[in-house]
This record gives structure tokens, sequence and C-alpha cells, in this order.
């Protein structure tokens, strides 16, 4: 009963929230959308303020009355300077970010004021926090250094596209009386990968490349194949150095590989072994890093989705795309 009641209220608030405070690229902190509620240590200044005032007049002590008035006076010196902190605040984020299943996927967050805000402390809701001593511009910074940016993080727990949900800014500044914050709703798609999971060429099925001249291949591994040891040349790689011959006193020998160049691959679920359909996505995600960092020519083929074989950043963020909108 009490939880279907904090529900209701919940969806209630979000609902009010989404009028309130719409999605848009950029927010200016004000009156519209900032809230303000005095934390557990306000509730207990008032409550002491109260009882000081209540003692001050039952026995008509004039220094305990002065002495509620000012603790009355300072608290609402406090409320104005935790409002104004955040008054005037610019914060704009990137719409989009991208990473990996099981990472946090950080999303830049920019902050720009004209004059000085403290203690700050940005996030998504049920996510680590980011916190920031201070932002905007100080009397005594360089007016172009007003800006700060922020880097806030969502943990993926999940592949595919993901709306993260609103930013929450927050400030306990000054005295730790007042808590001010203000939720920003940027908009934000996050495009999760699956987790790369390595796979050894000897478990991949035989699968076709196209050759440059049209004609199909048989690949049976993935990437280079291992040709041959030869002696060292100054200048070539010391990760090819074949370090257990050369532990043996066989001499410095270098490890050569066949490049597999001059081949369009084409990946599949099909070329897999027969697992989940999860881990054929990580070892697809896998090849795909893989394929790109050798700078193959490669395709992939999903169940409703075909790209043809191309290479280049544009090309692997298209394919990591694809496995992550996947649906099985």
């Amino acid at each position: 009963m009490i939880n279907t009641f904090k529900q209701y209220w919940a969806n209630k608030f979000i609902q009010w929230l989404t009028v309130r405070v719409p999605v848009a690229s950029e927010f200016e902190l004000s009156n519209r959308n900032i809230f303000i509620f005095p934390t557990r240590f306000g509730l207990v200044y008032i409550l002491v303020l109260l009882i000081l005032f209540l003692l001050g007049t039952n026995y008509q002590n004039n220094v305990i009355i002065l002495l509620s008035y000012l603790m009355g006076s300072f608290f609402i010196t406090v409320k104005l300077t935790a409002f104004f902190n955040l008054k005037g605040l610019v914060i704009r984020a990137e719409r989009y970010a991208q990473g990996f299943q099981g990472q946090d996927i950080p999303v830049k967050i920019t902050l720009d004021a004209n004059s000085a805000k403290h203690g700050l402390t940005l996030g998504f809701k049920d996510q680590s926090t980011t916190q920031v001593k201070y932002a905007g511009k100080t009397s005594n910074s360089n007016p172009k250094d007003r800006q700060t940016e922020v880097t806030i993080y969502f943990h993926a727990n999940k592949r595919g596209i993901i709306s993260p949900g609103r930013v929450k800014i927050l400030s306990e500044h000054a005295f730790g009386l007042f808590r001010v914050w203000s939720w920003l709703d940027f908009g934000h798609e996050l495009v999760v990968y699956p987790h790369p999971k390595a796979i050894a060429s000897k478990h991949l099925l035989e699968m076709p490349s196209v050759a440059e001249d049209g004609e199909l291949a048989v690949s049976h591994r993935d990437g280079d194949e291992f040709k041959e040891l030869a002696s060292f040349k100054p200048g070539e790689s010391m990760s090819r150095v074949a370090w257990k011959q050369l532990a043996r006193g066989q001499g410095k020998l270098t490890k050569h590989y066949h490049q597999l160049t001059g081949q369009r691959r084409h990946l599949s679920l099909d070329m897999l072994p027969p697992v989940s359909i999860e881990q054929k996505l990580s070892y697809l995600c896998y090849l795909v890093l893989q394929y790109s960092q050798a700078s193959y020519s490669f395709g992939l083929s999903l169940t409703q989705k075909h790209i043809n074989a191309d290479h280049g950043e544009q090309h692997k963020q298209q394919c990591l795309r694809a496995l992550a909108e996947f649906i099985g």
C-alpha cells in the first residue's frame, strides 16, 4: 500500500516536472527550475530555534528571544545565499555518448556562470556523482575561464540505446542548512555496445571472405597467421621479438605473420560457435574492434541488418551501433 502510494506520487511528480522543466540542450537555473528545502541539520536548526523562542516568551527572557531572532535572521540569510549559489548557472551537455556494457559511460557537462558557484554535485539518478568544488568566474580569474568542463558517468548494465534520465545538480552551500537542487533533462541517448569478449581464431567456424577479384575464399582463422621466425633487424617492433627463443640462447629473432590483405571479410552470427545471442554479440564486437584496428575491410550481417564491407572509423561505429540495437 505504501509503495503504491509512493509510486503514484513519484509518477505525478515526473509528469509535473516534464511540463515544468522540459527537454533542452541548455538550461539557465532560475526560480523556475530550482528547488530548495532544509536539510536534516536545517530541520533540527528550526526545531532549536522554535524551542528557544517558546522558552523566551514563556519566561519573558529578552536575551533568549533576541537569540532566537538572530538565529531566524541567519536562517533566512543562508536560504538566500544557497539559492543564489545556483541561480544564473548555465548548464550545457552533449546529448549523445557511447560505451561498452559493464563500463561507466562518460557524459560531458559544461558549467558556465558569471559568478563563482560552490560545492556542486552532479550525476544521474542512482549513479555515482561528480563533485565540483567551485565553478564559474571568480574575482581573480580570467573572464575567459568562466566555463568548467565536468564529466559524469552512467554505469551501463545492459546493451542497447539507453535513456539515462535527468541529471541532478545539487548543492548544500553554505553551512549545510539547505539543499538546493535541480533536475535537468538533456534528452541524453547512450549507445551501449556489447562487452567485447575475445575469441580464439580456432573457435571460429568456416566463413567466406571475398577477395579483391571477386572470388570466394575460405578463412578458418581470425587475424594474421604466423609464418616464420627471422633474424631481428634494427627498427623492428620489440613486441614481435620471440622472447622464449631469446631466453633459450637461440638469438634475437622476430615473429613474422602472413598479412591477409586484399580480402574483405564478412562477420555474421553463423560464423560463431553455438552459444547464447549475447555471447555471440560480444564476440562480434571484439572482432569488429580487431578488424578496425588492423584496417581490414569487412561487412556485418545480423538477422535483419546487413552492412556492406567497408573500413574506417565511421564504418566501425555503424557496426557497433548495429550490435547495440540488435534484437534477437
